[in-house]
C-alpha cells in the first residue's frame, strides 16, 4: 500500500492496479472507489486498509467466477 499524495489516504490495489483509496475515518477507514468495477464497495467502512484489500480481492474473484471467468493466478 502506498500513501496517495499528501492526503494521508492509502492507495488500495488489486492486480497491481489502483482501484480505490482507504481514507481514515474515526477508528477505521472508508473505501473510495477509483475504478467503477469496485463501486459496490464505495463508501463502505472497514477496520483496516488490509481488510479493504482482502474484501476487494475476494469480491473481484467472486465476480469473475460468476461471469464464468477464471480468477487470475497469483505469482508465487
Amino acid at each position: 500500500m502506498q500513501v496517495f499524495g499528501n492526503t494521508g489516504a492509502l492507495l488500495i490495489e488489486n492486480q497491481d492496479r489502483g482501484v480505490g483509496l482507504a481514507v481514515r475515518e474515526n477508528d477505521g477507514f472508508r473505501f473510495v472507489a477509483l475504478d467503477p468495477r469496485y463501486d459496490r464497495f464505495d463508501g463502505q467502512y472497514f477496520s483496516s486498509p488490509e481488510e479493504i484489500e482482502r474484501t476487494v480481492k475476494r469480491g473481484h474473484a467472486d465476480a469473475s467466477r460468476r461471469n464464468g471467468q477464471q480468477p487470475p493466478a497469483h505469482a508465487a
